[in-house]
């Protein structure tokens, strides 16, 4: 007699922010129905291989490890449900990435674990698609080359001409076009820290917009920032401006 057919769903995401209330989540379901001692935790830090049955076991047996401390990061942890033939699931997070693999001879089980698993990873801001860093620097080329020609046209070219008519119009217009450039970049910047992924085993993460998971001090920083930035451009106008 032929052995049933096996479906299997396989993903990987990137940018996920993990922390220890996902963590439970994506392990509750994972867990779902499966019989006693066919579930394993095992994460590997300090070159050491540790395995619990469950994540709080696991904490306390990693915690117990010479070398580890409250500072060690959890770089790797792999869960595994194994009910052999019939039913089976893996979640692997490594180095800012979550897989998750689900076997079944049931395909409608299957998919519909893979379905809730996956549902968790997105609502952690979890994605299929890898951030493009070509795109950032083509992005940074661009914005320098459109600051070099704004430097050039308004600034060089009324001075070659020896036209002061144009002096004042060409510095206002490099600025501007400079303090565009500037807004481009602290954007690009904020783009590229919005997606850094984040896993914590023992503790939670801030969700929601960037800004709101900034720390007090660091909303006061980039607020600092801003204005000074924009105390400057106003200053360098009205320099121009007198002259």
């Amino acid at each position: 007699m032929a052995a049933p057919p096996i479906t299997t769903t396989t993903a990987v995401y990137y940018h996920a922010r993990i922390g220890r209330n996902e963590l439970d989540r994506l392990i509750r379901v994972a867990s779902d129905g499966a019989a006693p001692g066919t579930t394993t935790l095992t994460c590997k830090p300090a070159q050491t291989t540790v395995q619990a049955d469950s994540l709080d076991d696991l904490i306390v047996a990693r915690a117990g490890l010479p070398a580890v401390s409250e500072r060690t990061p959890w770089t790797y942890l792999y869960y595994e449900m194994d009910e052999q033939p019939d039913r089976h699931v893996e979640l692997e997070f490594r180095g800012g990435e979550v897989a998750i693999r689900v076997k079944a001879v049931d395909s409608i089980w299957a998919h519909g674990q893979f379905a809730r698993l996956e549902a968790i990873i997105r609502n952690s801001r979890g994605s299929r698609e890898e951030f493009s860093w070509r795109k950032v620097r083509w992005m940074a080329f661009l914005l320098i080359w459109v600051a070099v020609m704004a430097s050039a046209v308004g600034v060089g070219v009324p001075y070659a001409l020896k036209n002061p008519d144009f002096y004042k119009p060409g510095w206002i217009l490099t600025l501007s076009i400079w303090a565009v450039v500037v807004y481009a970049v602290c954007n690009l910047l904020w783009q590229i820290r919005s997606v850094r992924p984040q896993f914590n085993a023992l503790g939670e993460v801030r969700h929601g917009s960037f800004w709101s998971r900034l720390t007090t001090s660091e909303q006061i920083g980039v607020a600092a920032n801003v204005i000074a930035g924009l105390a400057l451009f106003v200053a360098l106008l009205a320099l121009i401006w007198g002259k």
